[in-house]
């Protein structure tokens, strides 16, 4: 079995090592005297994807929403929108499709959409490549180094007053209504990863090397406001452990795994505690 020490070099040093060379290699070769169209184009973007998704991306601000409709001449669209979302048969879980939805496009339709027609980029090079074998090895001993540490915040009140977002009632059937939840849950924790770990750090490396890391940290743990404290400052740890996996392994997929066990595992005990179910 590798050492500790080992795997801090390995995963660790030699990222940063390599990542800090390509990015004096790009600045011994450009003329520093001209804009860096790459960094302006992907910080540009999350600053309006990050703004799209504070605006319009929640289901208990719906005023931008039904102003924009009403603005382009459909007030009743805006009506119908809004019932749908808070007073339709299905209101809780249209209101969880509203929320995953908004998601994958602010955080991987428009991010994919910069790469490919503004940028004329592979997708490949922003994290999207599969991870190799012995990447997901490391996944897999972070996930299993975190199950005690998710099955004991379950327990915790703030943990419990929080998940999970899809509320169960006690004589309320898990499915389809919580199971087809927590699959859309997972599904856009992909686009959240990419846009974090995959566009922000890959499409600025080659300016800041290793510090692109920290400059995708600060929007990261922000998106958690409102979570339990806990969760906020361990958003900053998770941040520097993914985003140096994400440029060591060239993938966020592995990371998007991690992301969504976790996160699935923590409504799941949550849900058992207060219910007595599975």
């Amino acid at each position: 079995m590798p050492s500790l020490r080992s795997w801090w070099q390995s995963h660790v040093v030699e990222t940063r090592r390599r990542v800090n060379a390509e990015s004096r290699l790009h600045w011994n070769e450009v003329d520093p005297s001209r804009p860096d169209r790459r960094t302006f184009a992907v910080v540009l973007t999350g600053l309006a994807c990050l703004f799209l998704l504070r605006t319009f991306g929640s289901t208990y601000r719906l005023g931008p929403w039904s102003d924009l409709l009403k603005a382009v001449g459909l007030p009743n669209a805006a009506e119908a929108f809004i019932d749908w979302l808070r007073h339709g048969e299905n209101a809780k879980f249209n209101g969880r499709v509203f929320w995953s939805l908004t998601r994958l496009a602010v955080y991987l339709a428009i991010p994919v959409l910069v790469v490919k027609v503004f940028l004329r980029a592979r997708l490949r090079d922003f994290g999207w490549a599969l991870p190799r074998t012995r990447d997901w090895t490391l996944y897999g001993v972070l996930a299993a180094l975190l199950a005690p540490v998710v099955i004991l915040a379950s327990y915790q009140p703030g943990f419990m007053r929080k998940y999970p977002f899809y509320p169960v009632g006690a004589d309320e059937p898990l499915w389809p209504g919580f199971w087809s939840w927590e699959a859309m849950y997972a599904g856009q924790f992909v686009a959240l990863e990419f846009f974090f770990r995959g566009f922000l750090i890959h499409g600025t490396k080659h300016r800041f090397g290793f510090g692109a890391i920290y400059f995708s940290v600060v929007p990261y743990m922000m998106v958690h406001y409102g979570k339990p404290p806990a969760e906020v400052l361990g958003s900053v740890v998770a941040g520097l452990v993914l985003g140096t996996l994400s440029l060591g392994s060239g993938s966020v997929w592995g990371g998007a795994a991690l992301h969504a066990v976790v996160a699935v595992a923590m409504d799941c005990l949550v849900l058992a505690h207060r219910l007595g179910r599975f």
